[in-house]
């Protein structure tokens, strides 16, 4: 049984009023052996920018972003073990980690669509040196959707993340301890291993705002 991979590579600049430069990244492993599947995603974005007017950039953006999960299916459900891991530059995270287990059912399978829905009970620990004091511990209840679509030239794949805290270290609001982050791509095949794409992600993070109103929740 084969490991299944992908990659994606994509870059962005302007010039004129303001100067921008960047690199996106995503990349993909995955393997079905039957009995028990497991995949790992990780994304990459770095970036510079100027102030308007200025030609001068300077570092705005460093962030990686890693999820990964095992599961096993035992009858209608599926026993998952999951695990989501962060450190971010523009946000101050020097690193926010987390590992949990929980159960997953299948709500479409078939030649073209592929839609789980999981429930995580996740243990997080965000570290920030920004203001050590307000590092913080927290446990939540993750719920996962996962879609994927192809057919003929077409691939479409999303996967939404809404974790509110059910338990926290520090007394903070539910919009300020609430994490979500949705991630979407459409490819059009080219050939058999080469493909062009779109790629949109969404993320909220109400603790970094909380910590520093500098940083805004979302992105």
């Amino acid at each position: 049984i084969q490991i299944k991979k992908s990659i994606s590579v994509g870059g962005d600049g302007t010039r004129g009023n303001f100067s921008a430069i960047g690199i996106t990244t995503k990349a993909e492993l995955k393997r079905d052996t039957g009995s028990y599947q497991w995949n790992l995603n990780t994304t990459y974005r770095w970036s510079k920018q100027s102030a308007y007017g200025k030609s001068e950039m300077t570092q705005y953006e460093n962030e990686v972003y890693l999820t990964g999960n095992i599961s096993k299916q035992i009858g209608k459900f599926k026993v998952i073990g999951f695990t989501e891991d962060e450190r971010s530059y523009m946000r101050k995270i020097d690193l926010r980690s987390s590992a949990g287990l929980g159960l997953g059912v299948s709500i479409i399978k078939n030649k073209k669509f592929d839609i789980v829905f999981s429930e995580v009970i996740l243990p997080e620990y965000f570290w920030s040196s920004i203001k050590v004091s307000n590092n913080n511990f927290t446990v939540r209840a993750s719920s996962r959707l996962r879609a994927n679509y192809e057919s003929g030239l077409i691939k479409i794949s999303s996967v939404t993340l809404f974790q509110p805290a059910i338990y926290s270290s520090r007394e903070v609001s539910f919009l300020d301890n609430l994490n979500m982050r949705s991630t979407n791509t459409i490819a059009l095949k080219i050939k058999k291993n080469l493909e062009v794409g779109l790629l949109y992600t969404y993320s909220y993070q109400g603790y970094p705002h909380y910590i520093t109103n500098a940083v805004n929740p979302s992105q």
